[in-house]
């Protein structure tokens, strides 16, 4: 069992029961934000960092910004797991996203070899 201190362990558990994702995301979380009270995004700035400036910003307290935060992190692995390049599945752009394979062999891997990459190189669910 994970210490109840990781913050992967306590995303996962936030995330239980909750249906955040958007099966087709256009758009970063925090470009819906742009221009809102003077907010101006940074794209080069880390996922956490910009939340809590973001959350400061539009002042965002207890409940409010936790349920915002994780929309945020839904919001923005959606993005990035359907921000595929063309030809690919998800799962392909994983394995290459995850260094797991090379760009070259990638298209070998079909969707089964690469679930079963993921899950014995990661202990990702099948």
């Amino acid at each position: 069992m994970v210490p109840p201190a990781d913050p992967v362990y306590a995303l996962e558990n936030s995330f239980a029961g909750l249906n955040l994702f958007s099966p087709n995301a256009t758009e970063r979380y925090f470009d819906k934000f742009s221009g809102v009270k003077g907010f101006q995004s940074n794209s080069s700035a880390t996922i956490q960092s910009e939340f809590n400036r973001l959350s400061k910003h539009l002042g965002w307290r207890g409940k409010a910004a936790h349920r915002e935060r994780l929309r945020c992190y839904a919001d923005e692995a959606s993005y990035f797991l359907h921000a595929t390049r063309p030809g690919l599945s998800v799962l392909q752009n994983l394995c290459l996203d995850l260094n797991v394979t090379s760009a070259e062999n990638v298209v070998e891997l079909s969707n089964n070899k690469c679930k079963k990459v993921l899950y014995t190189t990661f202990y990702i669910n099948k």
